[in-house]
């Protein structure tokens, strides 16, 4: 018997609604949700796909092996797909997990901003997922203290959020006024 691993897609996964968890990182929750709900299941040969074998050393809490893995299969699909390819959402997702699993959020600003810019250039400017990637932005801004810049992402996503997904208006707003004290702070 030939088992096959079923994954659901990243636009799927991104449905998760923010409101339902308590104060985890916006950025870990997605995508960890994303990473342990996939458990790995070999084909008739135990041979592992490059993002099965990248799930596994995550889900087996090797968060440095799984970025480094991650970077290398970026690194070798955007030589042949190309930087602005959509197949790499995935790949990116995973990138941006195992950098903050293995606590180097700050340095995930690269790959967010390719991530959307590839969201919005396959979903549209005004999709609930491109919302979800001005979101993380600000928070990454956030965690670096630039607070000024994660306030322009969080406003961003909140316009989109207001049209197109309303359920996530009042989380984006709690962002904005946790920002705006910091800068009262300052």
């Amino acid at each position: 018997m030939e088992l096959k691993a079923t994954f659901p897609s990243t636009m799927q996964i991104l449905l998760i609604p923010v409101h339902q968890r308590q104060r985890l990182s916006f950025i870990s929750a997605i995508l960890s949700t994303f990473l342990s709900a996939n458990p790995v299941c070999a084909n008739k040969n135990h041979d592992l796909t490059p993002i099965q074998s990248i799930r596994r050393e995550y889900q087996t809490k090797h968060f440095d092996k799984a970025h480094e893995m991650a970077l290398k299969l970026l690194k070798k699909q955007e030589e042949r797909l190309g930087k602005d390819n959509p197949e790499l959402i995935e790949i990116l997702n995973l990138v941006i997990a195992s950098a903050c699993a293995g606590k180097k959020c700050a340095d995930t600003t690269p790959w967010l901003l390719q991530l959307l810019e590839l969201r919005k250039k396959v979903l549209g400017p005004k999709h609930p997922h491109v919302a979800v990637s001005l979101a993380m932005l600000g928070e990454n801004a956030e965690m670096k203290g630039d607070l000024k810049k994660a306030r322009q992402y969080y406003e961003k996503a909140l316009l989109i959020r207001t049209e197109v997904e309303p359920s996530l208006v009042q989380a984006t707003k709690r962002n904005l006024v946790r920002v705006d004290k910091k800068l009262a702070q300052k």
